[in-house]
C-alpha cells in the first residue's frame, strides 16, 4: 500500500530533485539513498501505481491527510508552504499537470488514530484516491517507555482505521508516514504539567 522502491525509483528521483530545488529552509537536499533508507515497508506498490497511472492519463486525483498536529503545520513559520503534504502536492501537480488535483487536509491537533477510526468521515471525503496517514507521535508506543506502560490497543485502532478507509469507493492508496522529535519527552512533560495546573485552577 506504499511506494515500491524497486519499481518506482523514477518517482523518488523526481521527488528528490524537486525537494532539492525547494526554497524552503525546512528541507535540506535529500538523496535517493536517504529516500530508500526512509522506507520501512514498501508493499506491492500496486495501489499507488494505479493512481499514478490515472494522473498520467490526465485524470483528477484527490489526496487526503489524516494526522495530528504535525500535518497541521504546528510550529512552522509558513504552514501553507512548509508542511510536508503541501510540498508533496506541489511536486505532484508539477509532475502531473493535466488533471484538476485536490488536497484535503483532515489533520486535527492533539488527536490519535483511535479518534479518526470512528470520525474520519468528518474530516475527509469518501472519494479520495491517495491518503497519507501519520500518527507516529500522537499514537505513542505499544511498548513501555518513559511516557508510560504502552498501549497494545494502538495497533487495533490503526488497523480498524485502515480497514475503514480501504472501503472507500475509489479504493485509495494508503501511504503511512512517521516523524520523530528529539524533544518529544520534554513536550509531554510540559503537557502533563499544564494539565495539572489546569486541574488546580
Amino acid at each position: 500500500m506504499m511506494f515500491s522502491v524497486s519499481s518506482n525509483n523514477h518517482v523518488f528521483q523526481s521527488l528528490s530533485h524537486s525537494l532539492s530545488n525547494s526554497s524552503s529552509h525546512v528541507l535540506s537536499p535529500p538523496s535517493d539513498y536517504l529516500f530508500q533508507r526512509s522506507i520501512g515497508y514498501a508493499g506491492s506498490g500496486n495501489p499507488i501505481r494505479e493512481k499514478l497511472a490515472k494522473a498520467s492519463n490526465g485524470e483528477d486525483i484527490k489526496i487526503g491527510v489524516l494526522s495530528g498536529s504535525i500535518s497541521t503545520g504546528h510550529k512552522l513559520e509558513d504552514k501553507n508552504k512548509e508542511v510536508y503534504h503541501s510540498v508533496l502536492f506541489d511536486w505532484f501537480t508539477g509532475k502531473f499537470p493535466y488533471g484538476q488535483h485536490t488536497l484535503v487536509n483532515g489533520a486535527a491537533t492533539a488527536t490519535d488514530s483511535s479518534y479518526f477510526t470512528y470520525f474520519h468521515s468528518k474530516h475527509i471525503p469518501d472519494d479520495l484516491d491517495i491518503i497519507f496517514i501519520e500518527f507516529s507521535i500522537n499514537d505513542g508506543s505499544i511498548y513501555p517507555t518513559e511516557r508510560g506502560d504502552g498501549d497494545p490497543g494502538i495497533t487495533k485502532n490503526m488497523e480498524l482505521l485502515v480497514r475503514n478507509v480501504m472501503q472507500m469507493p475509489n479504493k485509495p492508496a494508503i501511504i503511512f508516514l512517521s516523524f520523530f522529535s528529539f524533544k518529544v519527552d520534554l513536550l509531554f512533560q510540559w503537557a502533563r504539567g499544564a494539565y495539572s495546573n489546569c486541574k488546580l485552577l
